[in-house]
């Protein structure tokens, strides 16, 4: 997990911060394995869980 320091570098790079949005575990191995630097995650399927299974 990056640091909230280089996350929010991120937002002041010269790339535009691009957020792919996973619906869940298997979304965000894909999507970071396409390289993406930071994804976003959906609110509802955090809260369902608890927070639970974002080790």
């Amino acid at each position: 997990m990056m640091s909230s320091h280089t996350f929010r570098n991120l937002h002041y790079g010269p790339d535009l911060l691009l957020l792919p949005n996973a619906w869940g575990a298997g979304s965000a191995r894909l999507i970071e394995s396409l390289g993406a630097k930071a994804i976003a995650t959906t609110s509802r399927e955090f809260c369902s869980r608890g927070g639970a299974g974002l080790d």
